[in-house]
């Protein structure tokens, strides 16, 4: 089996007795691969009396890299980065315009916080002086590429729970294939750049292996007593039953009206702020629409150890030798492509690429 991870008795004792913090000391991270239901959970959580959700913050990765650990920022950096942290919250990552509009708000922020002072420190304040302006006491962040930085996760933020996301592939790659649409349909920012990333970012051989690894990368700490697993078909099937089960998990009740959620954030339409509630369709529109046989196979070869073990059944698809030929000519002119058009995405693409290629390998293996 994949997830053999190790037994709760075997991790430091630290963690087993941190899980045990009040509420209002944990600090939530929903992670997954892209397109596994990272927004959703958090809209979900979100909608708790006692839960704030951030946007994307995208906070590990691209606005600090382990090589910053024990930094401590000067007031510019400091600065800086409270800034781009208040941007990424407020607008959103792509907005065109700059963090230093929210210099003046970052700087007041910042004479709240002790000194000296590191960017782990700085973000933990962050989230939690947000979350207290917003009259809640739990902070909720959702960057689905956190899921490679699950290690440093539970080192650096001691009230850490790890919500780990995991969604069949197939319907994952039906949502990046169609995904370049979303950009487009935004009234606040529409791009046509973002929607041509997007669009080239796509391959079923890519994906497939970005999920495979995705889940290999979190499956080490599968069993960690601070990281619990969710699959979205689960939650989409019986979400009060499965909400229910991860906030006495998180050691907090139940709440009326957690399940009205706006549907937003689908590949297939634009957002419907006039719809709420869980949208049961999304089980099944990657049998009925987007993926040709041909990719339906690929993804099933290059996933299907994970695919068992997570209990997806794999399906007969038929492979069309052109198409398939197509797809493993376009790879690796595709994939550079997309490395290259996403390099402002990351403070270090070498290190994002090392963190995938460690993943590649089976845990346990």
């Amino acid at each position: 089996m994949l997830m053999t991870g190790h037994s709760s008795s075997e991790w430091p004792r630290v963690y087993v007795d941190n899980f045990h913090s009040r509420p209002r000391d944990v600090i939530i991270f929903v992670v997954g691969s892209a397109r596994s239901g990272t927004t959703l959970m958090a809209n979900l959580l979100g909608r708790h009396p006692s839960i704030f959700a951030f946007k994307e913050l995208h906070f590990l990765e691209e606005l600090w890299v382990p090589h910053d650990l024990g930094h401590v920022l000067d007031s510019e950096e400091a600065l800086a980065l409270t800034a781009q942290l208040m941007k990424n919250q407020e607008l959103g990552r792509h907005a065109p315009v700059g963090p230093k509009r929210f210099y003046d708000q970052a700087a007041g922020f910042l004479e709240t916080q002790p000194t000296p002072l590191d960017a782990i420190g700085l973000y933990q304040g962050f989230l939690r002086h947000h979350t207290e302006q917003q009259h809640r006491q739990v902070p909720l962040t959702q960057t689905p590429r956190d899921l490679y930085y699950v290690g440093e996760i539970l080192d650096l933020f001691a009230e850490a729970r790890v919500i780990w996301m995991v969604r069949d592939p197939r319907a994952v790659l039906c949502s990046q294939k169609l995904r370049w649409r979303r950009p487009l349909w935004r009234d606040d920012f529409p791009s046509r750049f973002h929607a041509l990333r997007a669009w080239l970012n796509y391959h079923p051989i890519t994906y497939s292996l970005l999920w495979r690894t995705a889940y290999r990368a979190a499956g080490r700490f599968a069993n960690h007593p601070s990281v619990r697993r969710v699959f979205f078909e689960s939650l989409i099937a019986n979400p009060m039953a499965e909400l229910g089960s991860l906030l006495d998990w998180l050691g907090m009740e139940y709440a009326d009206g957690l399940l009205e959620v706006d549907r937003a954030g689908s590949s297939h339409h634009p957002d419907r702020p006039s719809d709420s509630g869980i949208d049961p369709e999304v089980l099944t529109r990657w049998r009925h629409s987007c993926l040709t046989a041909t990719e339906i196979s690929i993804c099933q070869h290059l996933t299907g150890d994970e695919m068992r073990d997570s209990g997806y059944a794999l399906e007969p698809a038929s492979i069309n030798p052109v198409r398939l030929l197509y797809f493993v000519a376009s790879w690796l002119p595709r994939a550079s492509a997309a490395f290259l058009i996403n390099l402002s995405r990351t403070r270090s693409p070498l290190l994002t690429l090392r963190r995938r290629l460690m993943a590649t390998t089976r845990p346990g293996v």
